[in-house]
């Protein structure tokens, strides 16, 4: 159960129209780092995917530990996983949820410009 209330990771949402007869193959990737300054610092963060408010049994959900080791601040861990998924026809909307489980706070995904950034794909296919 996480620490904190699970909410989006801003650019990671989409909706797609699944018509009869098909499957839905979910991927998602991006950085989690901690913020903590300390060589001993950690930071772990659940990342959940979600198809209309409902997360994702059998593995869609992931918990990134962010852990400052050898001297190093400001660590960086990723995340990289995907589920399949056969849903009956209509529309969803897919998110990529975060939530701080424990330690210091972190900072998830990022913009165009940051090593952190994530991205989510969904792929419709026909059966």
């Amino acid at each position: 159960m996480p620490g904190a209330a699970a909410t989006v990771v801003p650019g990671l949402t989409t909706t797609i129209q699944v018509p009869e007869n098909a499957d839905v193959l979910i991927s998602t990737h991006g950085g989690v780092q901690t913020v903590s300054m300390s060589t001993t610092g950690v930071s772990r963060v659940d990342v959940m995917i979600v198809i209309n408010g409902a997360l994702v049994p059998n593995g869609g959900y992931r918990r990134v530990i962010a852990a400052n080791t050898g001297g190093s601040t400001s660590t960086i861990a990723y995340w990289s996983f995907g589920v399949a998924e056969s849903l009956p026809a209509g529309t969803y909307t897919i998110e990529v949820k975060a939530a701080w489980q424990s330690g210091n706070n972190a900072n998830v995904s990022g913009s165009s410009t940051s090593v952190l950034q994530g991205a989510l794909t969904a792929t419709v296919v026909k059966r």
